[in-house]
């Protein structure tokens, strides 16, 4: 069986998501994003992210392991 699957980042639980964004910035060069869970909607909106043409790597019991975000910009 494959190690990770593809799934369409707005198909997890917001907190998920928003845990592994947390973890994924955690040693940023300028210091940990700090970022509450209520303050995450706000953020993705501010930076036009969709977060359904976005991915995310989850293993087989569910935990994401990467992802990417798409924030589509005018030609």
């Amino acid at each position: 069986p494959p190690a990770f699957s593809l799934v369409p980042a707005d198909a997890l639980p917001a907190a998920e998501l928003h845990a592994a964004f947390v973890q994924a910035f955690a040693d940023y060069v300028a210091g940990p994003f700090v970022l509450a869970p209520a303050q995450f909607p706000t953020f993705l909106a501010r930076q036009a992210i969709e977060p359904a043409l976005g991915r995310a790597a989850v293993d087989a019991e569910g935990r994401v392991l990467a992802f990417a975000f798409v924030a589509p910009r005018p030609s």
